[in-house]
């Protein structure tokens, strides 16, 4: 027979073998859980950039069929009218900081009717573009290696005329300062990396050259 004291004893031993089991089974649990979180996370990550360079590559084309040919159409009528304005007009650009004289010659400014409302939806068209970029929905490094050169020269060749419209900036102003600064970046490093180059190069050059030299006996000395 058991007594209540044994009964007591062996429900000990079952409840800390049970609590022993649950521990490990919530461990298992858990760890199972945090897995499966952090494989959701993984894939959508994954999905997320999928879907960031879909959208990037999906604006560039965009850009090239619908405001490349209105950029080259605006070209085209400054061309055809003689508009020296955006020529005339000085643009210092030094990091985030830009100075404009724009030209005061009041014929070229009235020629400005001309392409104005032009120009202006073609920002609007750009700026539709740019902020696909600026607010990280698109990758902007696909972008901007597939037309930031393009991108860059269009916002440059204008901008005497598009700042002054557009207080506060845009999203294309933002998005062109940052693809400048990157732009004259590459450039300082290629710069650099050339003049390193040719710098190895005149070494090589004058120790092949000094070496020469050496091997040439003084006549007389034979």
């Amino acid at each position: 027979m058991w007594t209540s004291i044994d009964w007591i004893m062996n429900s000990k031993l079952v409840l800390e073998i049970l609590y022993y089991f649950a521990t490990f089974f919530l461990v298992v649990v858990g760890f199972l859980a945090l897995k499966q979180i952090k494989l959701t996370k993984n894939l959508s990550i994954i999905s997320s950039k999928r879907e960031s360079f879909r959208l990037a590559a999906e604006q560039c084309k965009l850009f090239d069929s619908e405001i490349v040919p209105l950029c080259r159409a605006i070209d085209k009528k400054i061309k055809n009218n003689n508009i020296d304005f955006f020529k005339k007009s000085k643009v210092e650009i030094k990091g985030p900081k830009v100075k404009i004289s724009p030209c005061k010659d009041d014929a070229e400014i009235q020629k400005l009717d001309l392409v104005g409302l032009d120009i202006l939806d073609m920002c609007n068209k750009i700026d539709a573009f740019a902020m696909y970029f600026t607010s990280g929905i698109a990758d902007e490094r696909i972008a901007y290696y597939t037309l930031g050169e393009g991108y860059c020269e269009v916002i440059e060749e204008f901008l005497a005329f598009i700042l002054p419209q557009f207080d506060p900036p845009q999203h294309f102003v933002a998005l062109f300062f940052k693809w400048r600064a990157r732009r004259e970046a590459e450039r300082a490093k290629m710069k650099k990396e050339n003049l390193k180059k040719e710098l190895e190069q005149v070494e090589f050059q004058e120790k092949e050259y000094s070496e020469q030299s050496k091997a040439v006996k003084p006549l007389g000395t034979e």
